[in-house]
């Protein structure tokens, strides 16, 4: 069978949207193709990379002074080979990706010769490049490297995906910190279903994805390429010829060179369990167990204080009507930049005990208990926490949803942030919000009724005048905690 479709039954909406209540606010519901010239709203900087179709600059968005990322994609050349796919698949899945170490996409713009796809600005380089320029790696560098990617296997094939073709070109890092981009190649599989979409062969897929039969664990087999390669500078399957390395990757015959001799027993373990065929390798949940990965777990004793004022924040979050929600949304999935967040990200991590990219109610449960001594009652308060965290309608308590109700609250909803989302929702930009530019800015469609928007409208409206103003805007957040 081939690749499935990138939809979710969570993520689709009510056929018919009648009532406020019923509206489903996610990060995505910001993603959108923008009818704006990207140039109207971005200035675009310096040029950071380029491949086969694409050029990928830093830009600045002019109202709200942010650095992004975009991805330029030439109409002729994506058209002329072939790949309109890979950029729809590309855009398809990180349209409903809500992890902190994978890029994050912001919105889409098109003009005659070029897509522009903006994404989270991310500081530092590709991994491939740091190896091109013989960076040495200490062990618990690569173990700590190794995690982060493990993490968003994990959620990734939680949700049933496959990145097919892991290679260090997709990795973006700054010292330790990963960000995993370009998924243009990921496939949605049935569960206990084997994949046999044939794929162009490189130095780092599995064995099995060259014969054409495999599942999500050759994800695995791809980071334990890496992981060689980051303690010796060189991928583990040689070769005189292309054929010759490639017939050597079907056998999975390598050597563990000199170069490991200083790696622990652990290390040299944890590459021997992912360079193994398929029915011995572990998965993504099981690799995250391996003593050379547990080195560069968290020390929770360092860091109680921080995740007990989280779960505070979470107990006192402030249950509010849908366009409030809608708004602090906005904020928490696009005015950060992760820096400005990194304590909540190794929170996040903390309390998703399970490792599957999301806080259902018994990481809650696990955590009210561990740094907040909740020994009874805590399933109780995992449920209210939920109930009202959880405005997405997930069922626990998204990456964004954390965010926003785990940050400082006054924070979240600084004069800056407000200002700034304001002037999203203003798309007329005349400092007015009506009810048909919400519905413009939340990409609604036919599915959605217009007696929704005008409520969302007319629960902030003070004055009757069927508008909001920036004033009744910023009442919407006054002596909330």
């Amino acid at each position: 069978m081939g690749c499935g479709h990138f939809r979710n039954n969570v993520e689709m909406r009510p056929v018919a949207v009648r009532r406020v209540e019923d509206l489903l606010i996610r990060p995505n519901t910001f993603v959108h193709r923008n009818l704006h010239w990207f140039g109207d709203i971005y200035n675009l900087n310096k040029l950071q990379g380029s491949g086969e179709f694409t050029e990928v600059y830093e830009c600045t968005h002019k109202k709200s002074g942010k650095l992004r990322a975009v991805k330029i994609y030439k109409k002729a050349i994506l058209h002329l080979n072939n790949n309109r796919d890979f950029f729809q698949r590309e855009i398809e899945v990180l349209k409903y990706l809500d992890h902190p170490y994978i890029i994050k996409l912001y919105e889409l713009f098109e003009d005659q010769s070029q897509y522009y796809i903006v994404m989270e600005y991310t500081r530092g380089t590709e991994l491939f490049q740091e190896i091109l320029e013989h960076r040495t790696f200490t062990e618990y560098e690569v173990a700590v490297i190794a995690r982060s990617i493990l993490l968003c296997f994990s959620y990734l094939h939680e949700m049933n995906i496959v990145i097919r073709d892991l290679k260090p070109e997709s990795i973006i890092i700054d010292g330790v910190q990963i960000k995993l981009i370009g998924l243009g190649n990921s496939c949605k599989i049935i569960p206990g279903k084997r994949i046999s979409d044939p794929q162009s062969v490189t130095y780092y897929v599995a064995p099995e994805v060259i014969h054409g039969s495999y599942n999500e664990k050759c994800d695995l087999w791809s980071l334990g390429v890496i992981v060689y390669t980051l303690f010796t500078g060189f991928p583990p399957f040689t070769g005189d010829t292309d054929e010759e390395i490639i017939e050597n990757v079907k056998a999975g015959r390598y050597k563990m060179v000199e170069h490991l001799w200083n790696v622990s027993d652990e290390g040299k373990d944890f590459i021997s369990q992912l360079l193994q065929k398929e029915n011995k390798r572990p998965s993504a949940k099981e690799a995250l167990n391996h003593p050379f990965i547990q080195k560069a777990k968290y020390n929770h004793s360092q860091t109680a204080e921080p995740v007990q004022a989280a779960l505070n924040n979470l107990m006192t979050y402030p249950r509010k009507n849908k366009l409030a929600e809608t708004i602090l949304t906005y904020i928490a999935s696009q005015l950060f930049y992760q820096s400005d967040i990194s304590s909540l990200v190794e929170i996040f991590l903390i309390l998703d005990a399970d490792n599957d990219g999301k806080i259902d109610k018994d990481d809650l449960v696990e955590g009210l208990k561990k740094f907040l001594g909740k020994e009874v009652g805590g399933a109780e308060e995992a449920e209210n926490i939920i109930r009202i965290v959880d405005t997405g309608n997930y069922g626990y308590i998204s990456y964004t949803e954390f965010i926003k109700a785990a940050i400082d609250y006054n924070t979240l909803v600084s004069a800056e942030n407000l200002n700034a989302a304001f002037d999203m929702f203003d798309q007329e930009g005349d400092k007015q919000i009506t009810a048909s530019e919400l519905k413009i800015a939340l990409q609604a469609d036919e599915r959605v009724a217009d007696n929704v928007w005008t409520e969302m409208v007319a629960s902030a409206d003070i004055d009757g005048g069927g508008i909001l103003d920036q004033n009744e805007f910023r009442l919407l957040f006054v002596s909330d905690k």
